[in-house]
C-alpha cells in the first residue's frame, strides 16, 4: 500500500476563512465578486466560479494574521480595479499591493480582507508550473 497511489477523487477544497466582523467580511467579500451561496449565524459560503471558501463567524488574530489563500484568475487587473474600487467605499485600511511579475513567469498582488487574511492573486502564464 505504501507504494500504491490512491485516487481519493476529489470534488472540492474549501478553507475555513475566519472573520472579526461576520457582517462586515460576508458583505466585502460580497462587493468584490463573491457569491454568498448560503449563510447562517456562524459560517457563510462565498464562491466565484469553481473556487470558494467557508467565511467564519470565529476570529483567532494569530490565526487570522498567518492565513494566505493563493488564488488563480485569468485577468489579475480585473479583480484589483474591483478591489482599488472597493476599498474606497470601506472607513478601515485594505492593505493592497500593485501587480508585478514574478521572475518565475507569475503576475500577481497581494490584499488582506478586513480580517487580516492575505490573499495573493496570480494570473498563471501557460508556461508556469504553478
Amino acid at each position: 500500500m505504501a507504494n500504491e497511489k490512491l485516487n481519493i477523487d476529489a470534488v472540492s477544497l474549501k478553507p475555513f476563512v475566519p472573520a472579526l466582523d461576520f457582517e462586515l467580511s460576508k458583505k466585502f467579500y460580497q462587493d468584490i465578486g463573491f457569491q454568498l451561496e448560503w449563510s447562517d449565524s456562524n459560517l457563510a459560503h462565498l464562491q466565484t466560479g469553481t473556487c470558494g471558501f467557508l467565511l467564519q463567524n470565529y476570529f483567532i488574530e494569530d490565526f487570522a494574521n498567518n492565513m494566505v489563500l493563493h488564488l488563480t484568475v485569468n485577468h489579475c487587473e480585473d479583480l484589483h480595479k474591483i478591489l482599488k474600487a472597493t476599498i474606497s467605499k470601506y472607513s478601515f485600511l485594505v492593505y493592497l499591493e500593485e501587480i508585478t511579475m514574478k521572475e518565475w513567469g507569475v503576475r500577481d498582488f497581494v490584499f488582506k480582507d478586513p480580517s487580516g487574511v492575505m490573499w495573493r492573486v496570480a494570473e498563471i502564464k501557460k508556461e508556469s508550473t504553478i
